[in-house]
Order: C-alpha cells, then sequence, then structure tokens
C-alpha cells in the first residue's frame, strides 16, 4: 500500500463540512468536530490580527 492510500473519511468538520482526509488535523468530541483551519480562523478572529488602529479592547 503507497503513502497516497488515505482511508474513508471517519470524521466531519461541524464548521467547514471538510472531513479528515482534507485537513491535517481534526479535533473530535461526543456529537462535534473542529478542523485545524477552522482553529487557526477562531484565534484569528478571537485574538484579532487585524485590529482597526485608534480602537483599544473596550471599542472605545
Amino acid at each position: 500500500m503507497s503513502d497516497e492510500t488515505r482511508l474513508a473519511p471517519t470524521h466531519k468538520c461541524s464548521f467547514c463540512d471538510k472531513n479528515n482526509n482534507q485537513v491535517k488535523h481534526m479535533i473530535v468530541g461526543p456529537g462535534v468536530s473542529i478542523c485545524d483551519e477552522c482553529v487557526l480562523l477562531c484565534i484569528e478572529t478571537i485574538f484579532g490580527r487585524d485590529k482597526p488602529e485608534g480602537k483599544d479592547e473596550s471599542g472605545a
């Protein structure tokens, strides 16, 4: 069997619907899964890579 052979998908991201064969990592819990790409997007959203200038954390 070659390295290119992939197993059938076993989990699907609850946020983007990609399966475990389409992403590098999948975090799986009871009834919910999230892929590494959605985790990264969440981190960028929460910690604000592109915060608007002139505003502090309170939004003022």
